[in-house]
Formats: structure tokens, C-alpha cells, sequence
């Protein structure tokens, strides 16, 4: 009885993949050309297709939402897995160099967040202003490795992509044609009471470990 039921579940899947195969494809395809056209199209893939194929953007301006959104989750990440390297610093200078990436990161949190903050109507300057800012948290972090001379240890295990996703919503954010865009008006992605709380950079260590398998974190900071 298991295995006839079995059967016609598979012969169910076959011919509703014969009649509907395009449906899922056509958000994923239109989700690819939009990443084609970031400056890092291979993690805007990545994780734009993590999402259900019925959350996927189907319009441009869903897909600006859903990078700041994608950014403002991996710095988050990052910054949790940076807060724990603390006690891995060999010495005093490396110390230095990690503390000041911990107040970078969590101003660079700050700042994706206001990109999306429903409650401040904010312009695509706005945006682009804010981007720009944490961009430039993370390369002054990176900066602050060099100067001390201790780029060897702590610096390459903070290794991640989040430069790369804060670029392309840089870039998708400078292509927009709307010369004003009010976030609050539209879709929210996230809510005033779900933002990012930069004072418990705490997650679970198997949160952790299936985070360092993503296959996009190989840029430096």
C-alpha cells in the first residue's frame, strides 16, 4: 500500500512539473538578470534563491528591498561571528584592531537599518548616503589590520561577502529611477520592533558553523 501510494505521489510530481515548469522559473530568471547586473552577481544569486520561490521580487523595487534587507542579515551575521574572535587575539594590537571593527560593525548595522527602518521616510540619497557610510566602516576595518601590521591570523578568519552585498545595493540603489521613493509606504520588510539589537551580537554555535559554510565567504570583510 506504502509503495503504490508512493507511486502515484511520484507520478503527481512528474506531470505537475510537465504542466508547470516555468513557474518558479520566471521569478528566478528575472531575479538572475537583476543580479547580472549588480558589480557581484554570484552571492546576490546565492541568496536571493534561498528565499520560497513565492517571496522571491517580481519587481524592481521588491529586489532593491530585499538586497538592503540580505546586506543588513549577512552584516548581522558577521558582526556576531567577529564578536566572537575576541578572545582568539594573540595580542594587544590585534585587540585593537578586532575592538574597532566591533563599533564599525555595529555602525554599519545601524546604518542598513535605517535604509529600512518603515518609520523614516527616507530618499534613495538617503539610502545611498547611508550605504556609502557602511561601506566605508568595513574597509576601515580592514584598514585597521593593515596599519597595526596584523593581517595574519584574526583578520582572515573575519573573512565574509558583505562588502560585496552593501556594493550591489549601492549599485542597484543608484540605478533607481524614482527620484523619491518613501519606504514607508510600500512593502515592509522589517518592522521597527525586529530591527537588529547591536547589543546582543549572540547566535547558537550550529548557527555559527552553517554560516562559515555559505559558499560566498571568501572576501575579506
Amino acid at each position: 500500500m506504502a509503495t503504490a501510494k508512493l507511486e502515484l505521489y511520484l507520478l503527481f510530481v512528474s506531470i505537475s512539473s510537465l504542466f508547470f515548469p516555468a513557474l518558479s522559473s520566471i521569478t528566478t530568471s528575472a531575479t538572475d538578470v537583476w543580479c547580472d547586473e549588480t558589480p557581484n552577481p554570484g552571492p546576490c544569486k546565492y541568496y536571493m534563491n534561498q528565499f520560497p520561490k513565492n517571496y522571491l521580487p517580481k519587481q524592481k523595487s521588491d529586489f532593491k528591498k530585499w538586497s538592503l534587507q540580505i546586506a543588513l542579515d549577512r552584516a548581522f551575521h558577521a558582526a556576531v561571528h567577529t564578536n566572537g574572535l575576541g578572545p582568539k587575539c594573540r595580542n594587544e594590537k590585534e585587540k585593537a584592531a578586532w575592538a574597532d571593527c566591533m563599533v564599525l560593525y555595529e555602525n554599519t548595522i545601524l546604518q542598513l537599518n535605517q535604509t529600512l527602518d518603515p518609520s523614516t521616510k527616507c530618499t534613495d540619497f538617503d539610502v545611498q548616503t547611508w550605504l556609502s557610510a557602511a561601506l566605508t566602516n568595513l574597509e576601515t576595518c580592514r584598514d585597521g589590520f593593515v596599519e597595526l601590521g596584523v593581517t595574519d591570523f584574526i583578520l582572515p578568519l573575519m573573512s565574509n561577502n558583505v562588502s560585496k552585498l552593501i556594493s550591489n545595493a549601492l549599485a542597484i540603489n543608484n540605478a533607481s529611477t524614482e527620484p523619491t521613493t518613501y519606504y514607508s509606504d510600500g512593502p515592509q520588510l522589517i518592522r521597527k520592533k525586529d530591527q537588529y539589537d547591536t547589543h546582543s551580537l549572540q547566535m547558537p554555535e550550529e548557527t555559527q558553523e552553517q554560516d562559515e559554510s555559505h559558499p560566498f565567504l571568501g572576501t575579506l570583510v
